[in-house]
């Protein structure tokens, strides 16, 4: 992947994993959004405005990178309503959808994405990861977690129209799901891992 990317292809890969990860738990959202609202173009750090640098590690990388962070911002306030225990599915896909966009937005200005990206299943994953965090408390209160982890796996498309690098990183999360579901190892051997990061990075099934 990194042979046919552009210089800052690596960098700009860290950013999405780094945007989302930062969201699923509070104190990470107010991070971020500090982040992303003083977040300066790139000429402006060059004539001075070091002393306002963030210092946070993925602030720095983050700053001088230009993308609609500012928009990305605008949604992380709601990002509380979005941990809070859902009533059903769509009501967690409605929560998410500002944030999903505003995710697909950014990967659009770094990758040079000019076609439509899947909000949806970003916001499938970020929930896939919040139960990861939250458990039992992620699911609807009518719903166990086991059969709210087989919803997110239905829903999850298995060939999300998202960037490249982003394709990969869903692939691999949807198939951890699907496998621990199925009572497997949570990771693949190796070989297997590196053929789904292939076929998710040419656009097969």
């Amino acid at each position: 992947m990194q042979g046919r990317d552009p210089q800052g292809r690596r960098a700009a890969v860290f950013l999405v994993v780094g945007v989302i990860d930062e969201a699923v738990d509070t104190v990470g959202t107010a991070i971020l959004a500090g982040m992303a609202r003083t977040a300066k173009p790139p000429l402006l750090l060059k004539v001075g405005a070091q002393q306002q640098r963030s210092r946070h590690p993925l602030g720095r990388v983050l700053e001088p990178v230009p993308a609609p962070w500012a928009q990305l911002a605008d949604t992380l306030p709601a990002m509380q309503d979005a941990r809070a225990q859902p009533q059903a599915l769509q009501q967690a896909l409605a929560r998410l959808r500002a944030f999903a966009e505003a995710v697909v937005g950014v990967e659009a200005a770094l990758f040079a994405r000019t076609q439509p990206g899947d909000a949806t299943a970003v916001a499938l994953q970020w929930l896939d990861a919040r139960q990861r965090v939250a458990g039992d408390s992620a699911a609807p209160g009518d719903m166990t977690l086991a059969a709210w982890r087989t919803q997110l796996l239905r829903a999850w498309p298995r060939k999300p129209a998202l960037a490249r690098p982003h394709r990969v990183w869903s692939r691999l999360a949807r198939l951890r799901l699907q496998r621990e579901l199925a009572g497997k190892a949570a990771y693949p051997p190796p070989v297997q891992q590196l053929w789904h990061s292939w076929r998710a990075a040419s656009g097969a099934d």
